[in-house]
């Protein structure tokens, strides 16, 4: 018997593709961009950690490291925020239901079954060009003269600029601080450790 954890994936794509929520979502481009997109890779995600073991294994032995299902959610992920198909996905219904299925499919379930593979290095770098991706986007949003999706308004394409600017600014101070201070918990890791030699100092003594 499967556990109750096991449908939060299927429960969460349901309600994104069944519900009004998904025309809700569609019919902002912040909604459309910063919260449908995500929460379908994120459903995907979920279904892929509910899994047989035996996927797990598979994935692991076909991409050891991970790299392969990072650039094909690369590719999916990258492929729908650009303005065109952004468009596409609103206008024409079968763009819409591809945009579903190769979100879950090709970049979720990927992700969810390789991710932990990644090499830390390479992960931090991902972070690093995904802040980089947040302000060059964000600022051709809101520089644009015109409107680069066709189904949304011009204020709308503005305010996606600004708040896109500000995710980059909060992931940058992430980084900084990460840098300056390390990683959280470290000073509770070492403090037994110095505890621990300056007893045994004092013994020595």
């Amino acid at each position: 018997m499967r556990s109750p954890a096991a449908w939060v994936g299927p429960g969460l794509l349901a309600v994104l593709v069944l519900t009004p929520l998904r025309l809700w979502l569609e019919a902002s481009l912040i909604g459309h961009m910063l919260v449908q997109i995500p929460l379908l890779v994120l459903a995907g995600v979920l279904i892929a950690r509910s899994l047989p073991e035996a996927w797990r294994v598979w994935a692991g032995r076909l991409d050891i490291y991970g790299l392969l299902g990072l650039l094909l959610v690369l590719f999916v992920v990258v492929y729908w925020l650009l303005p065109r198909n952004l468009d596409a996905a609103v206008l024409e219904a079968g763009a819409g239901w591809m945009k579903i299925v190769t979100l879950v499919l090709l970049a979720g379930i990927p992700l969810g079954l390789t991710a932990h593979r990644l090499p830390l290095l390479v992960r931090g770098v991902l972070w690093v060009k995904g802040t980089a991706m947040f302000f060059v986007m964000g600022w051709l949003y809101r520089e644009a003269p015109d409107r680069l999706c066709n189904a949304y308004l011009l204020g709308e394409q503005l305010v996606l600029g600004n708040l896109m600017l500000g995710l980059g600014a909060v992931s940058l101070a992430a980084i900084l601080a990460l840098l300056v201070f390390g990683p959280p918990g470290r000073h509770r890791r070492e403090a037994p450790d110095e505890s621990l030699d300056q007893s045994r100092l004092s013994q020595a003594l």
